[in-house]
């Protein structure tokens, strides 16, 4: 797991970490996972079709109470 440098426990700045995994050689894995864009182009929009996944802490709604677990929504 790698934390963020500046990760201080005493407020939620910089507070996330990135977990490294193995590499998986499973085909039906492989084929089912999000397929990442690394070339940094923007070039493309989303179609109404498209949806996205957003997922993170953080506050429930506007001046609310911060999330104990994970979020996720999906976005259409």
């Amino acid at each position: 797991m790698l934390i963020h440098p500046r990760y201080n426990t005493n407020s939620l700045n910089y507070d996330f970490a990135l977990f490294i995994i193995d590499p998986v050689e499973d085909r039906e894995i492989l084929d089912s996972m999000v397929k990442i864009d690394y070339t940094g182009r923007a070039d493309r929009n989303l179609e109404s079709y498209d949806s996205l996944t957003a997922i993170g802490l953080g506050r429930i709604y506007t001046d609310g109470p911060l999330a104990e677990y994970l979020q996720e929504v999906e976005l259409k």
